[in-house]
């Protein structure tokens, strides 16, 4: 997502946030928890999880918050329930 977009997103914005864990990255569903003005850019607050796409109502295997850049950021559809 382009900096310049901090604009349309607000607290509760369903967003996709790029992880990189153990050397591998993904993309993973979150929600915009707060956004942090740091000095002339935005960082974003972001909670996270992910579980199983075979087990939608099971436990999330990971769950965080994080503080990230505005470029490792990309809109969700908030309708889609999940299947963007």
């Amino acid at each position: 997502m382009h900096p310049q977009q901090s604009r349309i997103v607000r607290p509760g914005t369903p967003v996709w946030i790029w992880v990189v864990q153990l050397g591998r990255g993904r993309w993973w569903p979150g929600t915009v928890e707060a956004l942090r003005p740091m000095g002339n850019q935005v960082r974003v607050v972001v909670r996270f999880e992910c579980r199983p796409a075979r087990d939608r109502k099971g436990a999330p295997i990971r769950v965080g918050v994080t503080t990230t850049a505005m470029r490792y950021l990309e809109l969700r559809d908030g309708n889609a329930k999940g299947v963007d």
